[in-house]
């Protein structure tokens, strides 16, 4: 067969997989909307607000009791504001067909190491968590026995960070009236890899899994909201992307909001990080379902940059790299926040230690909206200089990504390719792209966090198990964890990897 033919082959089979791929998805998402909605009914008869449930949703044979079932685990509120953990499998046309209720609902927030132990063991989701739960119980009962409770483990835990991780409030409060310093840290590991949170005390377990109960009980018994983990983040930092409402407790408590991490980020910052609108998440969401990771709802980036921005944060504040919070919404695509720090007095024309302005960062991302948004609000035009000698050539480089050309498109119509050279090399490989039809269907302005982490997390373990340092820098100053949270899984790393380690082993 002579290379065209080869070439024809590989085109039709690349365009049959992300076309498959884009209905998996969609299709997969169309699934987990219609299970909950099937649960409204046992929401109701629970006493669950069907507007508090944040859940994951998975539809794996392996993972379900009942054949064909989906699985739904997550957390809501009853009217009276106590938090319900729960696991749900819902049959088509039949609703609710099995559920379990998880004592203490923190445990829920686990589902994403559940799924992944359950398809290890062959067993189903449920059952993974339903013993999950039981351990933990067993664990901290009965706590009159306990000798010391402010033994720490050889993972570096204390028991009264096992029970806020898990959202078990009344273990909490048994162990602070015990005595137990509310905001002891943790430590080194002496067993096992590195856990990547020494230092993080109670408080922030209870912040990173959005257990408001337990960090309101932690802060009335004395938490510091000033403590620090190794990466000098305070539990202020963890709290940007997780809920707006102890965000706010611990601002009103002290919380000071000027401190920065590593990268020199201030809560500020971190803000853009969060997805915005999520308050809208069974509107507009349903809309476009096919962009929805139903287990990563996050708050409303707008209100944490308001509260910030309240509280005295200068909103050109810049971090170590020289970027302003208006760097940090283009390079994460926050268009709610761009929007909001644009009213605030954002300095459009501020540049970065590389030269960059935040209009750049939306040519580095292909964002035609945004640049346009930037634009027509008087930023001056991208260039790039500091990065490449033409933004034509750039682009060529991209030019196979779908929003590419309407970038192009974009920045043609204010003259921005002085070099015609390079302009006619750039719109002769459109040509030439649209004459093979292949242009690629991936949507780099989805969110990251839809794609399948398992994979990637078992390359991580393979190269740290091979002696990798996960707290490597590379040249541009960039730690594995940065880049994670570039990639919308600020999560994954720092608390997804290390906390498995540990918590897989206990249970």
């Amino acid at each position: 067969m002579s290379e065209f033919w080869w070439g024809v082959v590989v085109i039709v089979a690349l365009w049959i997989f992300f076309s498959m791929r884009s209905k998996t998805k969609k299709g997969r998402a169309n699934r987990a909307f219609s299970a909950f909605d099937l649960a409204k009914p046992w929401f109701e008869e629970h006493g669950i607000e069907s507007s508090s449930v944040m859940f994951g949703a998975y539809d794996d044979v392996s993972l379900a009791r009942t054949p064909g079932a989906t699985v739904l685990v997550g957390t809501g509120q009853t009217s009276k504001g106590n938090n319900v953990g729960f696991a749900l499998e819902i049959a088509p046309s039949r609703g609710v067909v099995d559920h379990e209720i998880l004592v203490p609902y923190g445990i829920a927030t686990w589902h994403k190491n559940a799924s992944m132990q359950a398809q290890m063991l062959g067993q189903s989701l449920m059952d993974v968590l339903v013993a999950m739960a039981a351990s933990h119980r067993a664990q901290l009962e009965p706590i009159a026995k306990v000798d010391n409770f402010c033994q720490i483990d050889d993972f570096g835990f204390s028991v009264l960070h096992s029970a806020a991780w898990a959202g078990d409030n009344n273990r909490a409060i048994q162990l602070l009236d015990a005595g137990v310093n509310a905001s002891v840290p943790v430590s080194k590991a002496q067993k096992g890899p590195k856990n990547n949170c020494e230092g993080a005390t109670p408080l922030h377990f209870a912040v990173v899994n959005g257990c408001v109960d337990v960090a309101k009980s932690l802060l009335t018994r004395g938490a510091s909201v000033r403590a620090v983990t190794e990466y000098d983040e305070t539990p202020l930092h963890w709290a940007v992307g997780i809920s707006e409402l102890i965000f706010d407790a611990m601002l009103s408590r002290g919380a000071n909001h000027r401190i920065r991490n590593r990268q020199g980020a201030t809560s500020l910052h971190l803000s853009a990080a969060s997805s915005s609108n999520t308050s809208q998440r069974w509107g507009i969401l349903r809309d476009s379902p096919e962009e929805v990771d139903f287990g990563d709802f996050r708050p409303n980036s707008e209100k944490i940059a308001s509260l910030c921005l309240s509280a005295g944060i200068d909103v050109n504040d810049v971090d170590y790299q020289g970027n302003t919070a208006l760097h940090w919404a283009c390079i994460y695509k926050n268009r709610g926040l761009l929007q909001l720090l644009m009213k605030k007095g954002g300095n459009l024309e501020q540049k970065s230690a590389k030269g960059l302005r935040p209009i750049d960062h939306t040519v580095l991302e292909l964002n035609a909206s945004l640049c346009k948004m930037l634009i027509d609000a008087g930023s001056p035009l991208p260039c790039l200089s500091s990065e490449f000698e033409d933004v034509a050539l750039f682009l060529k480089s991209r030019a196979r990504h779908s929003q590419c050309k309407e970038l192009a498109d974009l920045l043609l119509e204010h003259d921005l390719f002085p070099n015609e050279g390079s302009r006619r090399q750039l719109y002769e490989e459109f040509q030439r792209i649209q004459n093979e039809n292949t242009f690629s269907s991936v949507q780099y302005d989805s969110p990251p966090s839809t794609l399948d982490t398992a994979p990637v997390i078992e390359s991580i373990d393979m190269l740290l198990k091979s002696g990798a340092n996960i707290d490597a820098i590379s040249k541009t100053g960039d730690t594995a964890l940065l880049i994670a949270a570039g990639a919308g899984g600020i999560t994954m790393l720092k608390y997804g990897r290390g906390f498995r380690d540990c918590y897989c082993r206990q249970y």
